[in-house]
């Protein structure tokens, strides 16, 4: 046991999937997910509408997310996944065809962190550097803002 006494571990449960951060890759706790922590319901609600476009921040970053599988969930039920997964906002998509796909927000800097990984169900999109907090909206006919507060 006292091998392991120099590593302690947190872990954040994210749906049904697990990240797990060393106590060295804290990051502020202003940035750390905040989702479920094991009540019944999420601590945030993801239903804040912000416009018709894609989220950003101030500088019109847009952020990493965590996209689910095509037509898997309606808006309520993408606003339940984005909360539980301590999001800070989501992109809701709908085309014109009626496809839908849920896509969770995340702070670069909480995407960076070694050791993040989407839920089982989503897969990471990491090409982005959104930081801080949803202000905008940058123009999409087929995406939608929300912010989770």
């Amino acid at each position: 046991m006292k091998a392991f006494s120099s590593l302690i571990a947190s872990a954040f449960l994210f749906g049904h999937g697990l990240a797990i951060f060393q106590e060295s890759q804290f990051l502020p706790r202003s940035l750390l997910p905040c989702g479920n922590r094991g009540g019944s319901e999420p601590v945030k609600k993801c239903d804040t509408y912000i416009g018709q476009g894609v989220c950003a921040n101030e500088f019109e970053r847009q952020y990493d997310y965590c996209y689910g599988a095509i037509n898997a969930h309606s808006l309520e039920q993408c606003q339940l996944e984005a909360a539980k997964m301590g999001a800070i906002g989501m992109d809701y998509y709908e085309d014109a065809n009626g496809t839908t796909r849920c896509q969770p927000l995340f702070d670069n800097q909480v995407t960076s962190t070694e050791g993040f990984a989407c839920p089982d169900g989503f897969q990471l999109e990491k090409v982005w550097d959104g930081t801080g907090p949803i202000t905008k909206v940058r123009p999409s006919s087929i995406l939608t803002c929300y912010s989770c507060e």
